[in-house]
């Protein structure tokens, strides 16, 4: 009986072993079908998670290591691979992919030898299992990294002397960190990451990664980064990406794509405002929907009117080509034009940056003799012959085996910047740097601080740089408005003008001649604004005489210039024009010399238009110094051509450029009608306030392209209507305004916007309710005159006020 008891427990025991092997059994078949699944639509990081587990419950399955180095080498963490792929080969796995992936691994540990040896026998096994026709079209790929390892090998043989260092955990994150920009003096550092803390935290599914956002950093007073901070004004739930910067760090351009189109967006540019950026506006309509990959980049020249991008369009030499788009005069982009087969391969081209010379183009390229990936390439611009040289790799170890994009030197080619993802990587992909001794570029760094003569605040200013040899403008630059400083970036061999304005200052010119061979230096110049004072004077720095003549040269243009365009925007100055010289020679020749030079100044501002009733000539000869006449450096700061206000009359404010403006009430919707009676500030309202529809007396105009400050005579406009305003506290009013027709339709129109923006804010700050206010912007609409002239369309540059109600 026992016995039989024994028995029966036995086979109970059997049995239910038995069923539950077989249930393991079968959830060991589901996962792994899953996982093939996966696998096969090319979802490794869902089918990576699934063999992990699969790896622990049927460990000498020599397939799955095999397919777990293949998800991992798929999501870019190629060396993490290796040790499953030799797993798979240990235990007898044979498929023919695995000695190309192990080609691959020991391609990107640059042990080339190796890696051909690999590439060679997976071309063996193609040659056995394959078509003819197949095996064409598969074996192109791996004779091409033959040829890298070979490349590679001559490029490791010839290293090149400099350091390069990841940046660190301080900058670098365990994400894919990638396109740095740096600003001319090498204190900024803007760059993009997909990292976990991405705004809205959503993944792109399209490759299983993070949304872009875009991140900055700023040097400490010991030169050291500090912790990058996400850019929360910029980044918005999609892909937000940096992709280029201007010199001064002031303009930062980006990447933005559409809802429900992540692949496709718009480049944008935001402005540095103070320690803010603004809400970036479209950078011209042909830059809107444009296909998009991560970590693209752009390469934009310094005076920001040539921009370099990559496109997959058709036309092309291959996969993405790099193509160039101009700006032309009146401010619009041109149709793009492709660089050219010299530049651009069958395979894939992505522009990374530009030299401030214009001169040196650095892209990424697979296709141009490249050790592995895409490597950084540059080529020089012939201005002789207009065209591009033959790319050159720029050598190792700025480039490896592995990919290396979005490349950038400072100012001072002392660091270059770029992403690559290598052994000593915290992420898939790290930014570093490459660090040179000594300056190697043949430019000048000019920077400081634009500060209010009287106050000694900072200033908000524009700052515009001419080339006085042959009047080429280079380019327009800023001041931060919070703490006045600004930087430019100036190539040797040119005599540059350089000028600085501000609403309600006059303006400062200075020369800088740089025509030494020398390498990188810096010039520090802190600038002192005057405001539009009767009795304040500047020093006319770019007026040009030959010695002992009172001609004035041809470098004197773009100053004589700025100066009938500064006396056109201000009719109410009257102003002295004074010449000055040192003491060499006698008293008497000198003063007569100075005043024709004066004179000489002044007729031509009198044929430009500029009445002669607002201008006085004189010469001081060498009774003014504003230095010794001890040296030679004294002496010709001695030499020079002033001017002075002498009156700031406003009773002809309502001229503008010789044009008269109406500024009589109109009712806007009975203009047949008699004119409605003028409200002037000071009346005693006796009755109700000007009928709706009417346009207020007073108008604001803004100078070119700005919208921040308001003038002097601006500010007493927008005074006048506030005073109304009070005296009528029903009135509700509209402020429309509008854009001059330069530039494109879209940014004048967020121009305009803008402007009657800074009108409202001012209005409240004086106490008028928000919630009797309105704006309009209408960009360039209802023009006043149709012209591409700056000075001319000053007219057009204009808010109105229009009354809509009690």
């Amino acid at each position: 009986m026992k016995r039989n008891i024994y028995s029966l427990i036995c086979i109970i025991l059997f049995f239910a072993s038995f069923t539950k092997a077989n249930g393991q059994s079968r959830a060991v078949k589901k996962l792994e079908q899953e996982a093939t699944s996966y696998y096969q639509t090319e979802q490794f990081q869902k089918a990576l998670v699934l063999y992990e587990r699969l790896d622990s419950l049927k460990p000498g399955d020599a397939e799955i290591p095999y397919r777990i180095g293949v998800c991992k080498f798929n999501l870019q963490h190629r060396r993490e691979s290796l040790p499953y792929f030799q797993r798979a080969q240990n235990q007898g796995y044979s498929f023919l992919d695995l000695n190309y992936y192990l080609g691959r691994i020991s391609h990107l540990n640059h042990q080339f030898d190796e890696a051909i040896n690999y590439y060679k026998s997976y071309q063996i096994s193609l040659s056995d299992t394959l078509t003819a026709k197949t095996k064409v079209k598969d074996r192109l790929p791996v004779e091409e990294y033959i040829e890298m390892c070979q490349i590679g090998k001559e490029l490791v043989k010839d290293t090149l002397t400099l350091e390069v260092k990841n940046m660190g955990p301080g900058i670098n994150s365990s994400y894919p960190d990638i396109v740095p920009l740096t600003s001319a003096d090498g204190s900024t550092l803007v760059f993009t990451s997909r990292r976990a803390s991405t705004t809205g935290g959503k993944i792109d599914i399209q490759d299983n990664h993070y949304y872009e956002d875009i991140y900055i950093s700023y040097k400490d007073s010991l030169g050291k980064w500090r912790t990058p901070v996400d850019l929360v004004s910029l980044n918005t739930e999609l892909h937000d990406a940096c992709i280029g910067i201007s010199p001064d760090g002031h303009k930062l351009f980006l990447y933005r794509s559409h809802i429900g189109k992540v692949r496709s967006g718009s480049i944008m540019v935001s402005t540095l405002e103070g320690n803010h950026w603004s809400e970036p506006i479209l950078l011209d309509e042909s830059f809107n929907n444009i296909n998009w990959e991560p970590g693209a980049t752009i390469a934009i020249a310094a005076d920001e009117k040539t921009i370099f991008f990559s496109s997959d369009r058709l036309g092309g030499f291959g996969g993405s080509d790099i193509y160039g788009v101009r700006m032309d005069a009146s401010g619009k982009w041109g149709q793009p034009y492709n660089l050219g087969r010299k530049i651009n391969s069958e395979f894939d081209e992505k522009p990374t940056y530009l030299s401030i010379d214009n001169k040196t183009l650095f892209f990424s390229s697979n296709g141009h003799k490249s050790m592995g990936g895409f490597d950084i390439l540059t080529s020089v611009y012939d201005d002789v012959n207009k065209e591009w040289s033959t790319p050159e790799n720029a050598g190792y170890p700025i480039n490896t085996a592995d990919d290396e994009d979005n490349f950038i030197w400072s100012a001072d080619g002392t660091k270059g910047y770029f992403s690559s993802s290598r052994p000593d990587s915290y992420g898939e992909s790290d930014i570093y740097v490459i660090n040179r001794p000594h300056p190697t570029s043949n430019l000048a760094l000019v920077k400081g601080t634009v500060l209010d003569e009287e106050t000694g605040k900072p200033v908000s200013a524009t700052i515009s740089v001419v080339n006085n040899n042959n009047q080429e403008k280079i380019g327009f630059y800023n001041s931060n408005s919070l703490t006045g400083q600004y930087t430019l970036a100036l190539p040797h061999g040119t005599n540059y003008g350089i000028t600085v304005e501000a609403n309600g200052y006059m303006f400062h010119s200075e020369n800088i001649n740089i025509d030494t061979k020398n390498p990188f230096f810096e010039i520090t110049k802190n600038i002192k604004l005057e405001s539009l004072k009767a009795g304040n004077s500047i020093v006319l720095n770019n007026m040009f005489f030959d010695f002992n003549k009172s001609e004035l040269k041809k470098e004197s243009k773009s100053e004589l210039e700025r100066l009938v365009t500064f006396l056109k925007e201000h009719p109410e100055l009257k102003i002295e024009l004074s010449g000055h010289t040192d003491n060499v020679g006698k008293a008497k020749y000198n003063k007569k010399l100075s005043e024709k030079r004066a004179t000489a100044v002044l007729k031509y501002l009198a044929e430009k238009g500029i009445g002669k009733r607002r201008m006085v000539a004189k010469g001081y000869g060498s009774t003014m110094p504003i230095s010794t006449n001890e040296n030679e450096r004294g002496r010709q700061l001695n030499r020079r051509t002033e001017m002075k206000i002498l009156d700031n009359d406003m009773v002809v404010l309502n001229r503008y450029q010789d044009i008269q403006i109406n500024y009589a009430i109109q009712n806007q919707a009975h203009l047949n009608n008699p004119p409605v009676k003028e409200v002037q500030s000071g009346d005693v309202p006796t009755k109700s306030s000007p009928a709706v529809g009417s346009v207020l007396k007073p108008k604001v105009h803004f100078t070119y392209n700005s919208y921040q400050a308001l003038t002097e005579y601006s500010t007493q406009k927008v005074m006048e209507v506030v005073k109304m305003m009070k005296e009528y506290p029903k009135m509700k009013i509209k402020i429309c305004a509008y854009a001059d027709p330069i530039g494109s339709s879209t940014y004048n129109q967020q121009l305009s916007e803008k402007r009657a923006q800074t009108i409202m804010n001012f209005m409240i700050k004086e106490g008028i309710e928000k919630d009797r206010l309105t704006i309009e912007s209408l960009g360039e609409q209802k023009g006043v005159i149709q012209s591409n002239d700056k000075k001319e369309n000053l007219v057009n540059r204009r808010v109105e006020f229009i009354v809509i109600g009690e």
